[in-house]
């Protein structure tokens, strides 16, 4: 397949080395790389300088048709088909949701086509707040455990599952297998093993048009109310 029609998507980018470092490992190739589209974000400054640094300075080819600053939840776009979600979204409690990584992926399972990729970096308990989201939207759900020496400090895990057309109800038997992963880490996976789903092309993928939605900070400093 053409690998240039492939655009991932990683809304909470940092400086953009993982992001890079994965497109890298996927497509190894100089001449597959010219075309695969990168869209990032990122809200701290210092980190989104040296994301945008990357554009067109990475030394590996790729297309970065979108890099924005600003808060996640602030994003808007045109008609999403993203072939590939990374999700590394702040650790926190969230009062509607509760935990923010349910809230991220919420905002932005969406974005996925049909058939394209989610990969989730989370801490394994914050699963269980996300069991259903993941069983209406995925299918080949896998979850594998950093390693050991690793997982100890975060607890971090990486989910993946392929996107489908939401369910109305939760699949039984994906909500059941997420929520024994949040409540008992022995039961997850330590290793990678054989790739478990193929994602392929498509030449619509991507972004019809991704921005951050302008903020009235005038409007904002009128109605703050310190203390």
């Amino acid at each position: 397949e053409d690998e240039s029609d492939y655009a991932i998507f990683d809304p909470c980018a940092g400086d953009g080395e993982a992001i890079v470092e994965l497109a890298r490992a996927w497509w190894p190739k100089d001449a597959t790389r010219r075309g695969v589209k990168i869209y990032a974000n990122e809200m701290e400054l210092t980190r989104y300088e040296a994301l945008a640094n990357r554009k067109g300075h990475d030394g590996l080819g790729y297309r970065w048709p979108e890099t924005t600053h600003g808060d996640a939840f602030a994003l808007q776009w045109d008609k999403a088909k993203v072939s590939i979600l990374f999700l590394n979204s702040p650790y926190d409690l969230d009062k509607e949701h509760g935990r923010l990584e349910e809230k991220f992926l919420l905002r932005f399972v969406d974005t996925i086509r049909e058939y394209g990729a989610l990969i989730s970096l989370v801490p394994f308990y914050a699963l269980a707040k996300s069991a259903d989201t993941i069983a209406r939207h995925f299918s080949q759900v896998h979850c594998v455990r950093f390693p050991d020496g690793d997982f100890e400090i975060f607890k971090q895990v990486v989910l993946i599952g392929k996107k489908h057309a939401p369910l109305l109800d939760p699949d039984p038997a994906i909500r059941a297998q997420v929520l024994r992963w949040a409540t008992d880490p022995e039961s997850i996976q330590r290793t990678w093993s054989e790739p478990f789903f193929d994602v392929y092309a498509h030449g619509t993928d991507g972004f019809d048009s991704l921005k951050m939605y302008p903020l009235d900070i005038n409007k904002m400093l009128q109605r703050a109310k310190p203390w």
